[in-house]
């Protein structure tokens, strides 16, 4: 048997969202790939987080531009691994300040929170909370088609796999993420750019019809409040949260009574 053809018999087991027949090179770089490690390679831009059912989810084949590994952590631990590491966020705190800026620009509540850095961004396709997630970097979505009852997403690397959610769902995510990168890009690098700058330009993205259809005719002067207005919010609901834990600590009377309360309200 060849190689090719061993690593795609792998690949149908290991990753069923994945299509087959793989290309010689993604094929090489799956031989690669095989040995668990912890190690994130932040200097790369990632395009896909896969998380692993043969591993119970607690492993995730982490696919970059041209490269891919077989991380030993699950999803959401991946994701806080990437806002720690560029900015030393904290994900509670980050998702609350995003969803408050993205709410500026949409009165929609936003349950599935891009994470983002300078550089690019990732959205998860369904509930983030769950080990079995699939997140997607925008930018590397090269096309997305749709067969009956599958929707396919075609990647820049030549990489291919079916989607959880709809074409529809997909790009109103893909929005999002976008807004949350050209956030994160403008409040965190030096440059100064024209108002009416297009937000594909700011953001350097390659092209591709979808994200064209996605972000058409949208500017950097639509990307949600001012400069500077992430840190402020943040900081503004780090001090918030550390004041209540120290008016009323873990191991207070008032704090057990209201994890007690919280806890009876959620009984059916």
């Amino acid at each position: 048997m060849c190689k090719k053809m061993y690593y795609s018999q792998l690949v149908e087991e290991l990753l069923p969202h994945l299509l087959l027949p793989l290309s010689t090179e993604i094929a090489d770089s799956f031989d690669q790939s095989l040995s668990p490690t912890p190690q994130v390679h932040f200097d790369q831009s990632i395009y896909l987080i896969l998380p692993l059912a043969y591993y119970n989810y607690e492993h995730c084949l982490v696919i970059y531009e041209d490269r891919m590994a077989l991380i030993a952590h699950r999803s959401s631990t991946i994701s806080g691994m990437i806002l720690s590491h560029y900015h030393h966020f904290d994900q509670s705190i980050y998702k609350e300040t995003i969803n408050l800026l993205l709410r500026e620009h949409s009165a929609t509540r936003h349950y599935k929170t891009p994470i983002a850095n300078s550089e690019y961004s990732l959205f998860p396709l369904t509930n983030a909370q769950s080990p079995k997630t699939i997140w997607l970097n925008p930018a590397s979505i090269l096309d997305i088609s749709t067969r009956p009852h599958e929707t396919i997403v075609h990647l820049f690397n030549k990489l291919s796999f079916r989607s959880p959610i709809e074409s529809r769902s997909i790009r109103n995510n893909m929005y999002n993420s976008f807004l949350t990168h050209g956030i994160m890009k403008r409040d965190f690098t030096s440059t100064i750019v024209q108002e009416d700058m297009s937000l594909y330009e700011y953001l350097n993205l390659s092209y591709s019809k979808d994200i064209a259809r996605v972000i058409e005719n949208i500017c950097y002067a639509d990307i949600p409040s001012k400069r500077g207005k992430f840190m402020e919010k943040y900081i503004d609901i780090y001090r918030e949260r550390t004041e209540r834990d120290l008016a009323d600590p873990p191991h207070s009377p008032i704090y057990s009574y209201e994890c007690r309360t919280k806890f009876r309200g959620t009984r059916k």
